[in-house]
């Protein structure tokens, strides 16, 4: 499948990635950089979850039909926020027989870290970077693999459990703060790994840390320095997502050295692009349940509204819903590129 519209010179790499270093392009990308699975695709490929999620070939095929039949000008693996911590002692349930869920990971109790975990022999990472080497060789050269990574916080806050992460940073920050140093330690060697294996972006899922949950102090404190330092080990662009409410840490968040920022639908992007200075590009951020539920020339007006506010790079402002129909995704994106026909 050629990944050319008619009449267009530049590939979705070249857009992409050009639209991350703030540079004006023929037109606004339309990706995922968060999870594409959906039931449509699990059916028309063969690949479903949860055996998409465990096996390197399923999910790189999975992965490549959110390209080739939905559209998006990417590709991007894993469908969960399972990998790391599994990898590092958490217990993952993968759902067996459920098509519609993602793998849940349990705390550790104990804390007792797989310290010497390393992401190029377990299997839950091992899994993603096999899927990324074969998209290196499944899609177009001209197609980017958009890989994503648990952040520091996040992957600190699944192994301690959300609530005794947060009671931690806020009375005894001590006791989280050797599973934040392997956590990122982890995270560091699992990116070199993906990116020696192909990836062309990595994205950053540090939704633990959003202001809604722990506050601008806090980030600053606990979790910016982290962030930061997971950030400047990549050799790629790097995307950082928050889901949620991220308004009042995105100052932060721009200092971090990332190229593009994603936020979710409560976000404003008026106010973001003012807090942000042109310092990343803005990527979001259109609610995937309305992806889901509202009907196509709804989606359509909603997609036109992202584009007319001053969004950088088109797309969901979090995963996709399994059951999203694929004719809803299709709008969506058919909208990106019409507008451009349409505007110049």
């Amino acid at each position: 499948m050629s990944y050319y519209l008619c009449g267009e010179s530049v590939t979705p790499k070249e857009r992409f990635l050009g639209a991350l270093r703030r540079k004006k392009m023929d037109r606004i990308p339309v990706v995922s950089v968060t999870q594409t699975g959906i039931i449509d695709l699990m059916e028309m490929s063969g690949s479903c979850w949860p055996e998409a999620n465990r096996d390197p070939e399923r999910m790189a095929r999975l992965s490549a039909y959110a390209y080739e039949v939905a559209g998006f000008e990417n590709v991007r693996v894993p469908f969960g926020i399972h990998s790391e911590a599994e990898a590092l002692g958490c217990k993952a349930d993968y759902f067996e027989g459920r098509h519609d869920r993602t793998p849940l990971v349990e705390p550790l109790s104990d804390l007792r870290l797989r310290a010497d975990a390393d992401p190029a022999s377990s299997k839950s990472t091992r899994t993603v970077i096999d899927a990324v080497r074969l998209l290196k060789k499944m899609v177009p050269l001209g197609v980017p693999i958009v890989a994503g990574v648990q952040g520091p916080s996040s992957l600190t806050a699944k192994i301690h459990g959300m609530e005794r992460f947060f009671k931690s940073l806020a009375h005894a920050p001590g006791d989280v703060g050797k599973t934040y140093d392997v956590a990122s330690d982890f995270i560091i060697k699992f990116v070199k790994e993906l990116e020696d294996a192909g990836a062309d972006v990595i994205i950053f899922i540090d939704s633990s840390a959003t202001g809604e949950l722990i506050g601008p102090a806090l980030y600053r404190r606990y979790a910016f320095p982290r962030i930061t330092e997971v950030i400047k080990a990549c050799r790629v662009p790097t995307v950082l997502h928050m889901c949620g409410n991220c308004t009042s840490i995105l100052p932060f968040m721009v200092e971090t050295g990332v190229r593009g920022i994603s936020i979710d639908q409560r976000v404003s992007i008026l106010r973001a692009r003012e807090l942000m200075d042109g310092k990343a590009s803005l990527i979001g951020n259109i609610n995937p349940v309305d992806l889901w539920l509202k009907e196509p020339e709804l989606i359509r007006k909603i997609t036109l509204q992202v584009m007319e506010d001053g969004i950088d790079v088109v797309a969901p402002g979090c995963g996709l819903v399994p059951h999203t129909p694929l004719s809803h995704i299709q709008t969506m994106i058919e909208t990106v590129k019409k507008y451009t026909l349409e505007h110049g």
